[in-house]
């Protein structure tokens, strides 16, 4: 058998509402002959425009981009594409490089608001260089907020005043500076009760995921709180091919909040009750599986009410198995993110063997 090197899986992209929750999934490029990377990545854009015609929405209702490329060769006429399509207010992004399927360079993944009905969008977007936390090295926002959830951009580990990685390579300082950077953006937003709903952390090097999961436990132990309670939310490891800049790791979460004017109450797991006991906040969940017969084990109803899936496989996996996960749901988007290694922290502070799938399933 062979590993799986074409893009006849999940060819479509999938774009899944709920309530005024917007997400796409899978967007490729659908001409891929004599193109150039800036003309493959307009392709994208316009399917993404299109979908989100058919809801009445726009780019600038993005709030979140997960922006997967080839290699990291492309980053730079990828941005000079990427910055032409979003005004003052860019949505939040990760950018990554990973195994994707040739010849497809770029995969989209982004998650749309409809302020139209209520809520208002904000954004934090610093540009100059500061001492408090790294200046975008993108056309994105830091973070942006919207009905009680805050899209955090991945993070690396750049010194601020230098925007530049440590000297020497340090993947532990990295580490450090990467989780200070979302806390330094997370207390400027100045929200009530932000509680992360999960992270994923991007480390290139699979020798540094012992000292990366102690790292993350220490520093969420060390946010717990007044309440004085600690329990992990989820948290997936994954090796992709390369980071921006070259970084070493770059960290991802999703943040819930709670305003002044509300009277709810947060569950233990961070999302809010409205007066009638009705979830009324967005979640995110994890789910790990050893193959693809796993996979397909699941409850395809509980699946069908998320808002969109990100299946993380590994790439020594092979095309049968493949061919299963994509059948996975056909009425919720779902992207497909090819890894070198995928690896849990279990509530028990402890590191799981590796696993041949992950799947990140958000619920709005």
């Amino acid at each position: 058998m062979t590993k799986f090197e074409s893009t006849e899986f999940l060819d479509r992209p999938l774009c899944t509402r709920r309530r005024n929750w917007v997400a796409i999934g899978n967007i490729k490029s659908p001409s891929l002959t004599n193109m150039s990377l800036k003309e493959e990545a307009l392709q994208c854009f316009q399917k993404v425009k299109d979908l989100l015609a058919n809801e009445n929405l726009h780019l600038t209702d993005i709030v979140h981009v997960t922006a997967l490329l080839r290699t990291m060769d492309d980053f730079m006429p990828f941005n000079q594409v990427y910055s032409t399509m979003f005004g003052r207010s860019p949505p939040a992004r990760a950018c990554v490089a990973v195994t994707l399927p040739a010849p497809c360079r770029i995969t989209l993944e982004c998650f749309a608001y409809d302020t139209r009905k209520k809520d208002t969008r904000s954004a934090l977007h610093v540009q100059g260089i500061s001492y408090w936390a790294p200046a975008n090295i993108g056309p994105y926002s830091q973070a942006i907020s919207v009905d009680k959830t805050t899209f955090i951009s991945g993070q690396i580990g750049l010194v601020p005043p230098a925007m530049s990685l440590p000297t020497p390579r340090d993947f532990r300082k990295e580490m450090v500076l990467s989780l200070q950077h979302i806390n330094r953006i997370t207390e400027a937003l100045q929200h009530r009760n932000p509680t992360p709903q999960g992270f994923v952390v991007w480390l290139i090097d699979i020798q540094d995921l012992l000292s990366a999961a102690g790292i993350m436990v220490k520093a969420i132990e060390s946010n717990k709180g007044a309440s004085n309670e600690f329990s992990l939310p989820p948290i997936l490891f994954v090796v992709p091919e390369a980071l921006p800049k070259g970084a070493l790791v770059e960290v991802q979460t999703l943040l819930r909040f709670t305003t002044e004017e509300e009277t709810t109450d947060l569950d233990q797991d961070g999302t809010s009750n409205d007066s009638k006991g009705n979830k009324t906040s967005i979640s995110l969940n994890i789910t790990y599986f050893r193959d693809a017969e796993e996979v397909n084990s699941l409850q395809r109803q509980e699946l069908e009410q998320a808002t969109s899936l990100k299946v993380f496989y590994a790439t020594t996996m092979q095309r049968e198995d493949i061919t299963l996960v994509e059948k996975l749901s056909t009425k919720v988007a779902v992207t497909l993110i090819p890894v070198k290694a995928i690896y849990s922290l279990s509530s028990g502070t402890s590191l799981s063997s590796s696993w041949s799938f992950a799947i990140v399933s958000t619920y709005g």
